[in-house]
C-alpha cells in the first residue's frame, strides 16, 4: 500500500489577519529546546521557570494546581479561535471532540445513576443543554448520529456488559459528526487532519487487538470508516504475522509507528511509544500550514498546538509530582510544533 498526505495550499485572503496574529503568537509557543531544560524538574521549579513564558499570568500557587493552568489557557485559546475563525464548520470541527467527551460521561453516568463530572464547556452543545439531554433523555435533540450510537451503545452495554464498547460505538458516531462537518467547510487540510486522526485510531485498534489477541470480529467492530487507509484492507491484513503487518506500511507515512511505536507494545506490553509517534504524526502534517499567508490552515494549526502543548505540560507536571522516570517521559513525550 502506498499513501501520500496532500499538499496544501490556501489563497482566502479573509484570514490575512488572522494568519499575521498566529504568526506573531507562535513566538511564545515552548520550543523543544525549552521542553527539553523542564524535563526533571520539581513543581515548583516548573512553576518558576513557565514565569518567563505566555503562561505566566496563568500559573497557580501550586505545583498540584497544575491542571488551572491547562483550563485557563483553553478558555483563551477558544477565546482567540472564535475571534480569528470565520466559518462556523471549522470551529465546530475543533469544538466536536468535546461533545464527544461530554456525551460519553453523560451516559455513562445515566447508566451507572450517577451524575456526569469533569464535563467540558469546550462543546457545541452546552453544558445545560447536554445535561438536560440526558437527565430527561431527550436524545433527539443532539444530532442524529449520536441519537442512534447512544441507542447502539446502551443496547451492546447491557447485552455484553462491556463498557468499553460504548466507547467503540460513540467514536464511530463522533466521527460520523465530524466528517459532516469536514463536508460542509469543503477544506482540504481540515478533511485531511480528519483522515489522518481516523487512520491513527485504526492502527493503534489494530496493534492493541494483535497484541491482545482479539479475534478479528471483535477487531471489525472497533475499525472507524473514512480515513485514508481503507478500513477493508487493515481487516484483510489482521490474521497475518506481525512482521507482515508491519510490511504492509512500509511505504505511508505512519511506517515509524509501526517500526518504533509498535515494538514496546508486543515485547513489553508498554504503548508509551506508540502514543507518542501518532501524536508526532498529527503534529508533523500539522506544519505543513507553518508558511502559508492566507487561509484558515494556520489557525487550526496553531489550535493543535496549543493542545499539544497542554498535554506536554500536563506530563510534565504529574511527571515531576509522582516521581515518574525521565527515561519514560521521554517515552511518551510528543513533539512540539515549533
Amino acid at each position: 500500500m502506498v499513501i501520500s498526505f496532500p499538499y496544501i495550499e490556501s489563497e482566502d485572503e479573509r484570514y490575512a489577519y488572522a494568519v499575521a496574529r498566529i504568526r506573531s503568537l507562535e513566538t511564545g509557543l515552548l520550543t523543544s529546546q525549552k521542553i527539553s531544560r523542564l524535563m526533571g524538574m520539581s513543581g515548583e521549579e516548573l512553576l518558576k521557570s513557565l514565569g518567563d513564558t505566555d503562561y505566566a499570568q496563568l500559573l497557580p500557587n501550586l505545583p498540584r494546581e497544575y491542571e488551572d493552568i491547562i483550563s485557563r489557557g483553553r478558555e483563551v485559546l477558544f477565546l482567540l479561535m472564535e475571534k480569528l475563525i470565520l466559518d462556523p464548520p471549522v470551529m465546530q470541527f475543533l469544538r466536536s471532540q468535546y461533545d464527544s467527551y461530554n456525551i460519553k460521561m453523560c451516559l455513562k453516568a445515566k447508566i451507572t445513576e450517577t451524575e456526569p463530572k469533569s464535563l467540558s464547556p469546550y462543546g457545541n452543545i452546552s453544558l445545560s443543554e447536554i445535561t438536560d439531554i440526558f437527565r430527561n433523555e431527550l436524545y433527539f435533540r443532539l444530532p442524529s448520529m449520536y441519537e442512534e450510537g447512544i441507542e447502539k451503545a446502551v443496547e451492546s452495554y447491557y447485552i455484553d456488559k462491556d463498557p468499553g464498547m460504548l466507547d467503540i460505538i460513540l467514536d464511530k458516531s463522533f466521527f460520523e459528526y465530524r466528517s459532516d462537518r469536514v463536508l460542509e467547510s469543503g477544506n482540504l487540510f481540515i478533511s485531511a487532519l480528519h483522515k489522518i486522526d481516523i487512520d491513527l485510531v485504526n492502527i493503534k485498534t489494530l496493534i492493541r487487538t494483535k497484541w491482545a489477541k482479539v479475534d478479528k470480529r471483535r477487531f471489525s467492530f472497533g475499525l472507524i470508516d473514512g480515513g485514508f487507509i481503507p478500513s477493508k484492507e487493515l481487516l484483510a491484513i489482521y490474521d497475518e504475522t506481525v512482521e507482515s503487518v508491519w510490511e504492509y506500511f512500509k511505504y505511508t507515512p505512519y511506517v515509524h509507528i509501526l517500526s518504533e511505536g509498535a515494538p514496546p507494545v508486543f515485547e513489553k506490553g508498554s504503548f508509551l511509544k506508540l502514543e507518542k509517534f501518532c501524536d508526532d504524526v498529527f503534529i508533523d502534517f500539522s506544519r505543513h500550514s507553518k508558511y502559508l499567508a492566507f487561509g484558515v490552515e494556520p489557525v487550526v494549526t496553531y489550535f493543535y498546538a496549543k493542545e499539544n502543548e497542554f498535554k506536554i505540560l500536563r506530563m510534565l507536571f504529574t511527571s515531576s509530582i509522582y516521581g515518574i522516570e525521565e527515561e519514560l517521559l521521554k517515552e511518551r513525550l510528543p513533539e512540539t510544533y515549533v
